[in-house]
């Protein structure tokens, strides 16, 4: 590994870090922008590695796809919860609704 890359796959385990610490604080902006800032890293780092299939490179590839499972985890859990939010916001509108309509 060059130094190039070297720095490069620092950079993206340091975004790819800050990103799960986000998801895990419930910082799904910082999330969406971490995200953003980390995907042309991740293309421009894999696309210009000279053996993509070198166990090092599978390694990495790895550990990133793994933090990834992490990362969709927090993200369904948070979708769920804001479902069950959603539906209890609901009926709370159909009570006041009713209430309303028999005042």
């Amino acid at each position: 590994m060059t130094g190039d890359s070297c720095e490069a796959w620092g950079r993206l385990r340091e975004l790819t870090d800050a990103l799960l610490v986000a998801a895990q604080a419930d910082d799904w902006e910082r999330v969406a922008d971490l995200e953003a800032r980390r995907r042309p890293l991740l293309q421009t780092y894999f696309g210009s590695l000279p053996e993509p299939d070198a166990v090092p490179a599978r390694c990495q590839a790895q550990w990133l796809l793994d933090v990834e499972d992490r990362l969709m985890d927090l993200a369904r859990r948070r979708r769920d919860w804001l479902g069950r939010e959603l539906q209890r916001l609901g009926q709370a509108r159909a009570a006041v609704m009713a209430y309303q309509h028999c005042s």
